[in-house]
């Protein structure tokens, strides 16, 4: 599907005269990337709006995002797999998130953040085989991520101390 999205975004602007056919395969990849990219967005609206949680929805996928682009992880084999393997465990964290801030068990979310932010700090970057990291990239890798997951563990607990359980606990749960 979005095989054939990006194929059709090539040839509208190729039709218009933007894009020459030459740098075809060029310019798909990046509009198949460009919506791959955007994909969990799109879908945690989508739950967001179906969940009425689109604001802590955002924030959960923003946090997550950011820390995973420089922390590395497991890939599927499949596009398809990995979005419905996506589409599933966003809706169980927003249940999550919808099931903390009702019962107010935040300190289980406390020791889980605590957990995964010192897993980031030992193991980042996981390195994959479709995208061997340089040595250099590892290094910087590293620091970036342990930054954005210490400034991100940061935001929870001071939004925790201030009581605003709407926001840190969507930011706890994309650390997680």
């Amino acid at each position: 599907m979005i095989t054939l999205i990006s194929e059709s975004i090539f040839r509208w602007l190729e039709k218009e005269d933007i894009l020459p056919e030459d740098q075809h395969s060029l310019y798909v990849y990046a509009a198949y990337s460009m919506i791959f990219g955007m994909l969990p967005f799109i879908i945690i609206t989508m739950l967001g709006i179906a969940f009425d949680m689109v604001k802590e929805g955002l924030l959960m996928v923003f946090t997550f995002m950011a820390i995973r682009k420089f922390s590395g992880g497991v890939h599927l084999k499949s596009a398809r797999y990995c979005v419905f393997f996506s589409i599933f465990l966003l809706a169980i964290s927003l249940r999550i998130i919808k099931l903390i801030c009702h019962t107010g068990q935040i300190n289980i979310l406390s020791h889980l953040v605590i957990t995964s932010v010192l897993i980031i700090w030992s193991f980042s970057p996981i390195d994959n085989a479709a995208r061997r990291l340089m040595p250099k990239e590892k290094k910087v890798f590293k620091i970036i991520a342990v930054i954005l997951s210490t400034t991100a563990t940061i935001f929870y607990f001071s939004l925790q101390t201030m009581e605003h359980m709407q926001t840190a606990v969507p930011i706890g749960v994309g650390i997680i």
